[in-house]
């Protein structure tokens, strides 16, 4: 049943301005071979089976048709559940359908299968157009290039949701099997699964989905749905064959920071205008400040919690803990805090606190040329001085035997003393010249 005006121009269907046609088998399943429509400005077709009967309706090009076997031209395409689109060949992007110059297709049942492009969009070609998907099928069409089942340009807008599904389609050129785009692409449920980007050498990237982040205008939004690989023998796998990124793969415009992911994705994702919002595996790197063992960067996916790393020391030094700022105000809690984004944490360090007990060695014969010092607390790297009495000029002093850097008139200045038991010896003269040497031992107690 054909409802409607429909124009034939020798080569195909064109369906012009104020016309609508809604297509549908009047009596069993019905096929429709090697005819291609153009769907132009404000004008509509509506494929569908019988609505009544449940009879099909298919679509079917050939192998010489040199476009999409349905060309929406800023017009409007509707594909409902029966309406079949399969085995058309295009040396041009989109094997089954193309949308350019404004035009929209809804598809909200059907099937998309066994068709090729020359190019992109084995199934789907989205230029400057919207395609929105709330149900029906795209599998098994190969593009040539990339976008085995739908590619999206950097004008198109496509938008996936309900039980649409996108499986077993093939992108020879090397990205995104099931879905390309460089456009806009939002996802809030449905499948892509079984998708295959092939491409000789290494080059193959997004098995199921590639963005193309190089360009500011691809956005990707994940509310829903799920992207993965079938487990089942014999079953197909999303795959970057030779490549990276199974399951999706983000091209950003420093290809050095490109994301990937190889396995399932389940969870809500987010990239617009170079940045990932969420739901992605993120980078979280360890600044130690000297302590040792340092940990290695660890990645988690959005919302994910990590683990404490290892304990980790610092000669003079206790632990006090992991730091989101490199102030040190606010602390990492590895039970309760989790990942949304790449993340830095810094180790925050506090003196160790010791006990000197200090004993003075004098000769009965030598003279005191230090003041006496009683035993006391003091942090790692604190100064501890011992001054010198009025009338004395240190000459030199030693520290476990090792001659120290010294000031004339300064006090002696000892810190960073390990635990354990340390010597001093100081060298001063009287103001006649004479020498005098004092000695004291250092007791350090780690408390």
């Amino acid at each position: 049943m054909v409802s409607g005006d429909i124009g034939n121009n020798n080569t195909g269907y064109i369906i012009n301005a104020g016309k609508t046609i809604v297509m549908e088998p009047s009596g069993g399943n019905r096929e429709i071979a090697g005819s291609l429509f153009t769907v132009n400005q404000n004008g509509s077709l509506t494929i569908q089976g019988n609505t009544v009967s449940g009879n099909g309706l298919k679509f079917k090009g050939n192998n010489n048709n040199t476009h999409p076997l349905i060309a929406v031209s800023s017009g409007t395409l509707i594909m409902n559940s029966g309406a079949v689109i399969t085995g058309n060949a295009s040396s041009i992007n989109g094997g089954g359908v193309s949308i350019t110059d404004g035009g929209s297709f809804t598809m909200t049942g059907g099937d998309i299968t066994g068709n090729t492009s020359s190019n992109t969009g084995g199934g789907v070609y989205v230029g400057d157009g919207t395609f929105t998907m709330t149900g029906g099928s795209i599998i098994g069409n190969i593009a040539s290039a990339n976008g085995g089942g739908v590619a999206v340009a950097a004008s198109g807008i496509f938008t996936m949701s309900n039980s649409s599904v996108i499986s077993a389609n093939t992108a020879n050129g090397g990205q995104g099997g099931g879905v390309w785009s460089g456009g806009k692409f939002t996802m809030s449920n449905g499948t892509i699964s079984g998708n295959r980007a092939a491409e000789t050498g290494s080059g193959a990237k997004g098995g199921g989905v590639y963005i193309d982040g190089t360009t500011t205008s691809a956005e990707f939004t994940k509310s829903g749905g799920e992207i993965y690989g079938n487990n089942a023998a014999g079953s197909l796998l999303n795959i970057a064959e030779n490549g990276e990124g199974h399951a999706v793969y983000v091209a950003r415009p420093n290809l050095s920071d490109s994301k990937k992911k190889d396995t399932t994705v389940s969870y809500a994702l987010r990239y617009a205008s170079g940045t990932f919002y969420e739901g992605w595996e993120f980078t979280v790197t360890f600044i130690a400040d000297d302590g040792t063992p340092a940990p290695a960067s660890v990645s988690a996916d959005y919302g994910g919690k990590i683990p404490q790393p290892a304990a980790m020391n610092k000669t003079g030094y206790a632990f006090a803990g992991w730091y989101k700022d490199a102030a040190l105000t606010n602390a990492w809690n590895f039970d309760t805090d989790t990942v949304s984004g790449d993340t830095t944490l810094y180790a925050k360090w506090t003196f160790n606190q010791y006990m000197l007990t200090i004993t003075i060695a004098l000769d009965e014969l030598q003279e005191k040329v230090f003041v006496e010092e009683s035993d006391k607390k003091i942090s790692y790297e604190s100064d501890f001085s011992i001054p010198i009495i009025s009338g004395y000029t240190v000459d030199r002093w030693y520290l476990d035997g090792v001659k120290q850097t010294y000031t004339a008139g300064d006090d002696v200045v000892i810190r960073n003393l390990n635990p354990g038991i340390h010597r001093v010896t100081i060298i001063a003269r009287d103001s006649e010249g004479y020498p005098y040497s004092n000695e004291m031992t250092i007791t350090v107690d780690d408390e």
